[in-house]
């Protein structure tokens, strides 16, 4: 193996090593007989080989994880070519080909070859083989050639005897890391070559007073100034008019490569992060105001991510555009958003605020026009990528809004969190407006749909004769939280989730005895005290979980089931062997959860909507726990969903209908007579 095709394995495999997937398009063929020598610790190597329906099937079983598999798939085609058959693996992982942004993931073979030869050859014996590798006169087996032979490289004299190093540009980028090679530079008085190697590289000009600091800070200017010049061309502010880059093509690429190089690199991350911070105070880059144009295309100085953060924050306030909200989504693998937190984190609020936008139109959009029956509304919001994502991304935006920390330039960002809010507002009350009318139509039926009266007969009662089976009833989870649940359990779990249609009133009470095997006995809501409703189960009445559980029971023993009963937090932590025992033994286990319902009923909205998904994770910790102790079936319900929005003011309550009160709560009356509020 040859050092440029050893350069080319080791860019794949730090793709590999930090992003797990990656999607390798060879539009020209280049690195055919290198890809099916490449072989990475740790890894699978996949290669597209006339189709992607075989190759589908090759990796089908590696993707079924909760994380992005060590994966090289290898295609010697254009990306365009293959009509888009790998996007969603693109989006889970990384794309290598030509030209890709940014640099490390670019394998344009010019580019492979400049970077590998580098060491080996002198600037212009470098240049002139990149120039035969355009015009197409040397491939990937030619270069590996020229650099058995040395590659004519040049010495560089004292400077390598202090680096260890002789290609121009590892020096720059060691002498930018750090005072570490200060004394050694003075001992073997070699600051005139450095001096006039930089010069000579990228036309910077030391000062005569050799203070490796300084000379450090310049040559971090050079290299940083030039970068942003270049990234800006002819759409400049007028402020920035002064600043010159330099004239020669070669020394101005030099700066590019050196400054890009060094941001790319993990080692030198805390000296870019503090040279960058000096350079940006010398070019008073903070008064400066930019557009978004001139800024998205770079990522150089801290002070134009957070400009640039503003700048998408207003525009998206103004127009939800799909480019600014890939543009925010990009961000947050770029490199401000790994090294300061914050700005992730930012990024990721104002993408997700810029989906809840998106999101909030497409279902108003859909609600437009002629009134959808209920069967129809009940579909478009369960079925895949339904309106369900709308209630996903308001959670998700509002559980990355608490835990942001509190921003000293959040202006823009609480407007356009507010404009998210009222949008969600507007949609979710539309569509809950059309849904109570359409269902009222329907005479409280929707075809089709499984009842959450039918729940224990159809989807529990026939896994009893498979196996042991756990049934779980959580207080508020909604249908969305379900999807999310499932996506946090691995492979161990075959997942198949259901909508259910939950039953009138949608109160604790009922909900929760609606799911209480009815086997076609006649059920009835009834008032059982003042305030209070119960079901009424073929004669049997139903009125709180004393009884739901002693009705189970009773069902358990009358079909020789052994139950037992364990609240979720039984299972989580350390349970007692004796739960543990009791439930080994049990035919049928029922078990409890309250944790979504009281988060949402404490009235503590940071609280709730920082502490969601972290239960949503010790769900899956649970059904761990239950798979390990042998249960084999889990049906996991809800008595009903919940609203996740702000409190309501004052002026948006409006009071009970009056007449004869069987139950008030507050989203819901329950009662006979009353007036009908027009709002």
């Amino acid at each position: 193996m040859g050092i440029v095709t050893e350069y080319l394995y080791k860019l794949v495999a730090r793709q590999v090593d930090e992003h797990g997937l990656v999607v390798w398009y060879d539009s020209e063929g280049d690195y055919r007989e290198a890809a099916a020598g490449l072989n990475l610790a740790k890894s699978q190597v996949a290669r597209y080989e006339g189709s992607f329906f075989a190759l589908r099937h090759q990796i089908d079983g590696l993707l079924d994880g909760d994380k992005p598999p060590r994966l090289v798939v290898y295609v010697p085609l254009a990306q365009v070519d293959s009509h888009n058959a790998l996007v969603e693996l693109e989006a889970y992982g990384v794309v290598l080909q030509p030209g890709q942004q940014p640099p490390e993931r670019n394998t344009r073979l010019t580019t492979i070859a400049r970077a590998a030869l580098k060491p080996k050859m002198s600037e212009e014996n470098l240049a002139a083989v990149v120039k035969q590798v355009e015009a197409g006169k040397l491939n990937l087996a030619d270069l590996e050639k020229i650099a058995e032979g040395g590659g004519g490289a040049g010495e560089t004299g004292v400077l390598k005897l202090v680096f260890g190093k002789e290609n121009p540009m590892e020096i720059a980028l060691a002498f930018l890391q750090g005072d570490g090679y200060d004394k050694e530079i003075a001992a073997k008085q070699a600051g005139e070559d450095l001096a006039r190697l930089l010069r000579q590289t990228i036309e910077v000009d030391l000062p005569a007073a050799r203070s490796y600091p300084v000379w450090r800070e310049k040559l971090a200017r050079q290299l940083l100034q030039t970068e942003l010049l270049v990234s800006l061309g002819n759409n400049r502010p007028a402020s920035m008019s002064s600043l010159k880059a330099p004239e020669n093509p070669a020394a101005r690429q030099a700066c590019l490569d050196l400054a890009r190089t060094w941001r790319m690199r993990r080692d030198l991350a805390s000296s870019y992060l503090n040279l960058a911070g000096r350079v940006e105070q010398d070019l008073n880059l903070g008064s400066i105001s930019f557009t978004i144009e001139q800024v998205q295309g770079s990522e150089i100085f801290e002070s134009m991510e957070t400009a640039l953060q503003k700048l998408v924050e207003t525009a998206l306030t103004a127009s939800d555009s799909p480019d600014l909200v890939e543009l925010a989504r990009q961000r947050q693998s770029g490199f401000w958003a790994e090294y300061q937190p914050e700005i992730k984190l930012r990024w990721g609020l104002i993408a997700v605020a810029g989906q809840v936008l998106q999101e909030a139109r497409r279902v108003t959009d859909g609600l437009t026009g002629p009134d959808l029956k209920a069967a129809e509304l009940f579909k478009n919001y369960t079925e895949s990528e339904g309106w369900y994502r709308l209630d996903t991304l308001h959670r998700d935006m509002e559980a990355r809004h608490h835990t942001l920390p509190p921003q000293d330039d959040s202006t823009q960002l609480d407007k356009l969190l507010r404009k998210a809010r009222g949008r969600y507002m507007a949609a979710t009350s539309k569509l809950a407006d059309k849904f109570l009318r359409a269902y009222q139509l329907s005479k409280f039926k929707v075809p089709g749909a499984l009842r959450q009266l039918e729940i224990f007969d159809t989807q529990v009662k026939p896994k009893l004769t498979t196996g042991k089976t756990a049934y779980i009833w959580v207080d508020a989870m909604r249908y969305e939280m379900g999807l999310s649940l499932v996506k946090n359990l691995d492979a161990e779990f075959e997942v198949e989730v259901k909508p259910a249609l939950a039953t009138v009133p949608t109160i604790t009470e009922i909900g929760m005895s609606a799911l209480l095997p009815v086997n076609g006995q006649p059920v009835e809501v009834v008032t059982v005290g003042e305030g209070k409703l119960g079901l009424n189960i073929g004669g049997k009445l139903i009125k709180d979980r004393k009884d739901r559980v002693n009705f189970l029971k009773s069902y358990a023993t009358d079909h020789n089931l052994k139950l037992e009963e364990a609240k979720l937090a039984d299972l989580l932590s350390s349970p007692k062997k004796s739960l543990l025992d009791r439930l080994k033994a049990a035919d049928l286990l029922l078990i409890t959860s309250q944790e979504i319902d009281e988060l949402g009923e404490s009235d503590n909205l940071l609280l709730a909507r920082t502490n969601m998904e972290e239960i949503l994770t010790k769900f899956s910790w649970a059904l761990h726990r239950l798979a390990g102790i042998g249960v084999k079936n889990i049906v996991i319900t809800a008595d009903h969903g919940h609203l996740f929005g702000d409190e309501l003011g004052e002026e948006s309550k409006i009071e009970a209908p009056g007449g004869q009160t069987s139950d008030l709560h507050r989203r819901v009356w329950v009662g006979r007579g009353g007036q009908t509020n027009p709002v």
